[in-house]
């Protein structure tokens, strides 16, 4: 990491603090937003943009591709739906049932020829409150009756074969024990959130995997063109800018907080700080000499 408090590289007093701020202006400096270039393909575009991504994932301890939503497969889901070619107007809505950043909500919007109506994931939203809902009534349930004298107590470990089990015998007794029917209510009810619990699993999956399916089956078709700008501009570019302008703000933000403290360190002159600390000394030598230990 570099040291902004290297007086043999930055000088020292007024010079560093003066070298400092010219350097933040140096980052400041709008010619370095590098956002709208574009390159033909670059190799050394590629390796960059692979290694921030892997550097950027394994700090967030996720995969590459788990890291973010590519651009180019918003652009490819635009492109299937056929929106740039169909006939839209401020009514058209689209609906993206899987979107999170909402990216190929914006492509499509992009790409229609009029400002269209855009929906992110309200129906996943719906089905993912509910998930999240019956995820949590089954955790409840499972730490109320996880106690010593819970229903779920006496079993090893609470999965549906273990809770089926015992709902069978809890159900053999039913009709001449209260308790026995009170325990096959909770065993009832647990079955039902996991069951519940899993079918909305598997509704998410299922149209994940549908939009999956079909910007596969768009990829082969993509031109020469097509796939240039969707890797190099959409892509490399977009993420080396992202990460550029990431580092210039960290860098400045380091900087100014640098030079904040240096400004404040230095901000008493010299002579200043001489005076003060002859009056100083002067005093304590006044009390020393009033104690008997004048020098």
């Amino acid at each position: 990491m570099p040291d902004f408090n290297d007086a043999t590289k930055l000088g020292s007093g007024k010079e560093m603090v003066d070298r400092l701020t010219n350097l933040i202006a140096i980052f400041e400096n709008p010619a370095l937003d590098f956002s709208k270039n574009r390159a033909d393909g670059d190799d050394i575009l590629g390796d960059a943009y692979e290694y921030l991504m892997r550097h950027f994932a394994t700090e967030s301890g996720k995969s590459k591709g788990q890291f973010y939503t590519p651009a180019e497969v918003s652009r490819i889901m635009a492109q299937i739906i056929g929106i740039r070619d169909a006939s839209t107007s401020n009514a058209t809505t689209v609906y993206d049932p899987t979107c999170g950043s909402g990216s190929l909500l914006l492509k499509v919007g992009d790409a229609a020829s009029a400002r269209v109506t855009l929906y992110g994931q309200a129906a996943l939203d719906r089905l993912a409150a509910e998930l999240e809902s019956a995820a949590a009534e089954l955790a409840e349930l499972e730490e109320e009756e996880g106690g010593e004298e819970g229903i779920f107590a006496e079993l090893e470990k609470v999965n549906r074969a273990n809770v089926s089990a015992r709902l069978r015998e809890a159900r053999a007794i039913y009709n001449t024990n209260d308790e026995a029917g009170a325990e096959a209510d909770v065993l009832d009810k647990w079955l039902a959130l996991s069951n519940r619990e899993a079918e909305l699993k598997k509704q998410l999956r299922d149209a994940e995997a549908e939009l999956d399916a079909k910007a596969y089956a768009r990829y082969p078709k993509l031109t020469g063109a097509e796939i240039k700008t969707l890797v190099v501009d959409d892509k490399w570019l977009a993420a080396l800018a992202a990460a550029i302008h990431g580092e210039m703000d960290r860098i400045s933000q380091a900087l100014t907080q640098r030079v904040r403290e240096l400004a404040e360190r230095y901000e008493t002159p010299m002579p200043q700080q001489v005076n003060r600390v002859a009056e100083l000394e002067a005093r304590v030598n006044a009390h020393l000499a009033k104690m008997g230990f004048a020098r």
